[in-house]
């Protein structure tokens, strides 16, 4: 007994028709009534009977649908999980070496047009630019001054420095604050996955000539926002990155005045490692608006 056999027996069943069910099964009448013969001899009793032109069940034919509904109900689920979980889904992986807002949206509304995509965005801050692992993903996205001899599409251009503060702080009323007037403010900062620096916004005090206080070391945006929210310390954040941290309650953004130059962010890719999906994909952002 298998399950195609279950099935047969079910719409003969339901139909109380062998011809009906031969052509929706695309079997012949003889074939389905030896189906049925077949689950009777399982089962040790008939489980019909005739009533007039009909297939009727009777008593032990009640009781053996039950069984094969469930069986068939169940072996339905697990064939629909299997293809959820295990179907081949194609794969893009993109170097993540500073975050970029548009490419986030982008990559959500790429995801939910490309539903046999998956997207896995690996955090590469502080790590070497040419390093060979980066290359094992399709793309990263990097600073386009780190990029060398490579394809490149530039996303946006980091050259807007914000400043968080708490409502409470003295800062909180200022339209606008010069990098340079933070040196004695205390930072909360993320430590980059490396673990040998901090995120990219800490260097830009460095350039600017004074190395920043801090009061907090994180690892990752969402304590680092929670301990400048709780007066932990002030934070700063590049117009790229900033969608999370202007949603902060409590919390506002100041535009810091600072001489630094522009620094384009840039999706780079080895032209000959492409594949259809990652061409899918520039496609997808070359026509984003």
């Amino acid at each position: 007994m298998d399950s195609r056999e279950m099935e047969v027996f079910l719409k003969v069943a339901d139909y109380r028709s062998l011809t009906r069910v031969a052509d929706e099964f695309g079997m012949t009448q003889p074939a389905v009534s030896a189906t049925i013969k077949r689950l009777e001899e399982f089962a040790g009793a008939p489980l019909f009977v005739r009533q007039g032109r009909q297939l009727v069940l009777n008593q032990a034919g009640e009781c053996f649908y039950q069984t094969a509904s469930t069986v068939c109900t169940n072996l339905s689920h697990i064939k629909e999980s299997f293809a959820v979980n295990y179907s081949r889904r194609e794969e893009l992986v993109l170097a993540v070496g500073v975050q970029s807002d548009w490419l986030l949206r982008r990559l959500d509304a790429f995801s939910i047009s490309h539903s046999n995509v998956s997207v896995t965005l690996r955090s590469v801050m502080g790590a070497v630019p040419q390093s060979r692992s980066l290359w094992l993903a399709d793309f990263m996205v990097l600073f386009q001054y780190e990029i060398r001899e490579e394809d490149h599409m530039v996303i946006d251009i980091q050259d807007s420095l914000f400043a968080i503060v708490p409502g409470g702080h003295p800062l909180a009323e200022e339209e606008f604050v010069p990098l340079n007037s933070l040196r004695k403010e205390n930072f909360v900062f993320v430590r980059s996955p490396s673990g040998d620096g901090y995120e990219r916004c800490y260097n830009a005090c460095v350039d600017t000539g004074f190395l920043p206080r801090i009061s907090l070391i994180t690892d990752s945006n969402t304590a680092k926002y929670a301990c400048i929210q709780s007066g932990c310390g002030i934070g700063l954040v590049y117009n790229n990155e900033c969608a999370t941290a202007a949603r902060l309650q409590g919390c506002v953004l100041i535009p810091v005045r600072s001489v630094l130059g522009r620094r384009p962010i840039c999706l780079a890719w080895k032209e000959n490692r492409l594949s259809d999906t990652g061409r899918s994909f520039l496609e997808f952002l070359r026509n984003a608006k």
